[in-house]
């Protein structure tokens, strides 16, 4: 049956499976070149948010995440980006986010973690 929350999830997927190409496809090239990557990988990631666990795909990400503008290159989120380009995200995602990944050393890592809890607060 479909919930309220359900249905809201699935508009927000929806129009975020919309946006995500425009938003991120300038930088795949430049990206993948510097983390020969898959290009596969990349195009899942963009087209179908499927993840890679795999340390190339996760500095793909970081890169991406940095041209976007979501991101520092020291690793913290761009907020002010995040809130303008990102529909439906919240201060308590944000911070949930942030916290899942305040820890994270390795910067590639948590562009990757950050990134799949950004889309996993709206599952």
């Amino acid at each position: 049956m479909l919930t309220p929350r359900l249905l809201f999830g699935l508009m927000v997927i929806l129009n975020c499976l919309k946006i995500r190409p425009i938003l991120l496809r300038p930088y795949v090239s430049e990206c993948l070149c510097a983390y020969q990557e898959e290009p596969i990988f990349a195009e899942n990631w963009i087209e179908q948010i499927k993840f890679v666990d795999q340390p190339c795909f996760k500095c793909f990400i970081r890169c991406v995440a940095i041209k976007v503008g979501y991101a520092f290159s020291d690793g913290t989120a761009n907020i002010p980006v995040i809130f303008q380009k990102i529909p439906y995200i919240t201060m308590d995602i944000i911070n949930n986010c942030n916290s899942i990944t305040k820890n994270e050393l390795d910067l590639c890592e948590k562009a990757y973690k950050y990134s799949k809890c950004i889309i996993n607060a709206f599952d």
